[in-house]
């Protein structure tokens, strides 16, 4: 307790101090991450004033937006990234995952969901697909691993087109994610997403498509997605464009 109490109040002197200097700001938030960890792993709840002091640290302007670092580690849903010596762990989706897998540095766009019983990054490669990550979970009923997942079967493009034309599919194939909040999500964003031309909704309800039937075959989203890059965008049957996607993946 005395550990979480000393970091509490340090935290909250800081924070005075940062009004006046803003390089503490990066500290502050190492800070406030090392204050939640330790005290969900003791199972005590903060103060309510350090807590909401803690949380202010994460959604001003000082919060985590991008990293830049070492690949330490790739696992099943996550990977270690070494930034200065400091270790983050950022939650990823597979296609994500797949795509770093291999490399030495990577860049990442930071989303910090901060809960009282939760501090998570979650990290992107692009800043679209940020952007639309923020889209979903501003929807009741769909949290960051239900938004995380759907950009793993999905681009952000091939999702403003599904909204844009009122096509569930992309987004009830997550687990947990019925029609009725797919519905919301349409309802809510369509306004949201911006304007998406005619030949781009066309290429990307056909990759849609084409993206379901390959993994109904039993290849991966990332996979899938990989393999439609290299498909024409004016090839706008299914079945052809499956079949050139599967020649793609014969030649890897």
């Amino acid at each position: 307790m005395g550990v979480q109490f000393f970091l509490g109040s340090y935290i909250m002197e800081l924070k005075k101090e940062s009004l006046k200097n803003s390089k503490l700001g990066g500290f502050i938030i190492c800070l406030s991450i090392i204050y939640s960890q330790r005290c969900l792993d003791s199972r005590l709840a903060p103060p309510l004033k350090l807590r909401r002091h803690a949380v202010a640290g994460m959604t001003r302007k000082n919060m985590i937006g991008k990293i830049r670092g070492k690949i330490e580690s790739v696992r099943e849903n996550y990977a270690i990234v070494d930034v200065h010596d400091i270790g983050y762990k950022v939650q990823m989706n597979s296609y994500s995952l797949a795509k770093i897998a291999g490399q030495e540095i990577v860049e990442l766009f930071i989303y910090t969901h901060v809960r009282e019983d939760v501090l998570a990054l979650y990290g992107f490669l692009t800043e679209e697909e940020q952007e639309m990550f923020e889209l979903l979970i501003s929807i009741s009923g769909i949290g960051p691993k239900a938004a995380s997942s759907i950009l793993a079967i999905a681009s952000p493009k091939t999702i403003k087109a599904a909204i844009v034309n009122e096509d569930t599919t992309i987004l009830t194939k997550v687990s947990g994610v019925g029609k009725k909040t797919a519905g919301r999500v349409i309802l809510e964003l369509k306004n949201k997403v911006g304007v998406i031309s005619q030949g781009d909704q066309d290429a990307t309800t056909g990759d849609s498509n084409s993206i379901e039937a390959l993994m109904a075959m039993g290849y991966s989203a990332y996979e899938a997605r990989e393999a439609l890059k290299s498909v024409p965008s004016d090839v706008a049957d299914i079945g052809k464009r499956v079949g050139m996607a599967l020649k793609n993946i014969g030649k890897r």
